[in-house]
């Protein structure tokens, strides 16, 4: 494995993603909806000026009913809400859980590697006793963590990176819809990495299983770190040092 570490805005070298060259289509608007032109009301002509003599009275008494029916204010339309404007509503002072706090157990803890395949990343993971499920991928296998709470995800990336020296892994978590992401090398966290640059150039199995699509032990070739022993996993990793060797 190279002990060359990726730049500070790129989890992994060699992980590519594609944004479309034109977003052009972003910017397009809606089209104004017009509706059909509505005519004018038409204005009814002035009464005539003169009227007979023996409608007067009843003329006046229409002009005396509508003004006092003009006058008269309209009934107030019921309010649904009125009833609850004198009531006392109590707002809980922290709302903070609706963003899920970045102390509270994570939902979701992936570690990503540069390991190939799953076998020899589930080998590390029973040498460290780190309980999980591993998927391999084309640019490195990753971890689906089983313990989450306490902390346990960063003991296992830890215990990890400093079992695979000189190996940038890094660590997923999903809280409350939130994810974020952190690279670790040599058992201590580094820097923090952007979700999206990171799921932006994921293999299509961790995005599927972070956004809740699939889950680890139903990927193809998943492994988990239960099916192999400490013993056995010993022995593979010393069969791995020494094919090292020898290169």
């Amino acid at each position: 494995m190279s002990t060359d570490r990726p730049g500070p805005d790129d989890p992994f070298d060699g992980v590519d993603f594609d944004v479309p060259d034109d977003l052009s289509s972003l910017l397009d608007q809606p089209a104004a909806q017009g509706g059909e032109r509505t005519e004018p009301a038409e204005v009814a002509e002035p009464a005539e000026a003169a009227q007979p003599a023996e409608n007067a009275g009843a003329a006046e008494a229409g002009e005396a009913t509508t003004s006092a029916g003009a006058g008269s204010p309209a009934p107030a339309a019921e309010d649904p809400d009125a009833e609850a404007d004198g009531d006392d509503l109590q707002v809980p002072d922290d709302l903070s859980q609706l963003a899920g706090s970045p102390d509270a157990d994570p939902e979701l803890a992936v570690v990503m590697t540069q390991i190939a395949g799953a076998e020899p990343l589930a080998a590390v993971c029973a040498v460290a006793k780190v309980a999980g499920v591993v998927v391999p991928t084309k640019v490195g296998a990753f971890v689906v963590l089983e313990v989450r709470a306490g902390g346990a995800p960063q003991e296992a990336v830890s215990a990890l990176s400093r079992l695979v020296a000189g190996v940038p892994f890094v660590l997923v978590e999903k809280r409350a819809e939130q994810i974020s992401a952190r690279r670790w090398q040599d058992g201590l966290p580094e820097d923090e990495l952007a979700p999206g640059l990171v799921l932006g150039g994921a293999p299509e199995a961790l995005e599927d299983v972070v956004v809740g699509e699939a889950q680890a032990s139903a990927l193809e070739g998943a492994v988990a770190t239960s099916s192999i022993s400490r013993f056995k996993a010993a022995r593979m990793l010393s069969a791995a040092a020494r094919k090292a060797r020898k290169k």
